[in-house]
């Protein structure tokens, strides 16, 4: 007579479901690598005015999503020593939300790159890495020719030169003849002394200052990013 199989405890099977789930991420996640190129080991990044090239050292490859679906993607069902039948149903609930949103998922490159001040972390999106004229590449020649395209822009609009100021707001180089003076408002910290308290504070004031903008657009810009 063959033996009855023992039936799995409730922890044993958030066990498995949760395994189930990590399963699924695993394969979502070698589809996805199978898919980009190889062995990836730096990123280029434009940066600058003038344009330049850095290098970011890719530090591991992980899945991301757009921001819609992340809280519900971070909020995985975790368990202590033992589960309850209510902590089964959360995980296979989660795994019917990863299947649900599987074509969703993207690859995100965690990267790092040493400055003068320390290491700078940062990650980037592989849909990122394939824009035509984005700030991001792992092909150097394309780095060069997107540093090369930005530099050409730098010279023609942005570069100081005498008799021409820039605008406050896109920094393009302006004619001084044709410079648009704007008094912009703003919010600003005053240093003051609080003699009830008897020390001194920074008090919030209104700032209005004159700037020079290349268009009444530009200026008008600058002073919707003032009011926040």
């Amino acid at each position: 007579m063959a033996m009855k199989e023992k039936a799995l405890t409730i922890t044993e099977q958030f066990r498995q479901e949760d395994a189930h789930v990590d399963n699924l991420l695993s394969e979502i996640k070698e589809n996805l690598l199978a898919k980009v190129p190889q062995n990836v080991d730096v990123i280029y990044r434009i940066v600058g005015m003038p344009p330049q090239i850095e290098v970011w050292k890719v530090d591991k490859i992980e899945l991301t999503l757009p921001q819609e679906y992340r809280s519900r993607f971070w909020e995985r069902p975790q368990i202590g020593k033992r589960a309850q039948r209510k902590d089964v149903e959360k995980i296979t609930a989660y795994f019917s939300f990863i299947q649900k949103i599987r074509d969703k998922f993207e690859l995100s490159y965690f990267i790092s790159c040493k400055h003068e001040r320390g290491v700078t972390l940062s990650s980037v999106r592989y849909s990122d890495l394939t824009k035509e004229d984005g700030e991001y590449t792992c092909y150097y020649d394309k780095a060069e020719a997107e540093c090369q395209r930005r530099m050409e822009r730098y010279e023609t609009y942005y570069k100081p030169r005498e008799g021409y100021t820039a605008c406050t707001y896109c920094h393009k180089q302006v004619p001084n003849n044709r410079v648009v003076y704007k008094t912009i408002i703003g919010i600003g910290l005053k240093r003051v002394y609080d003699s009830l308290h008897g020390r001194w504070i920074n008090k919030k004031v209104v700032t209005t200052q004159r700037l020079p903008f290349c268009s009444g657009e530009c200026a008008y810009n600058e002073q919707c990013s003032r009011e926040g």
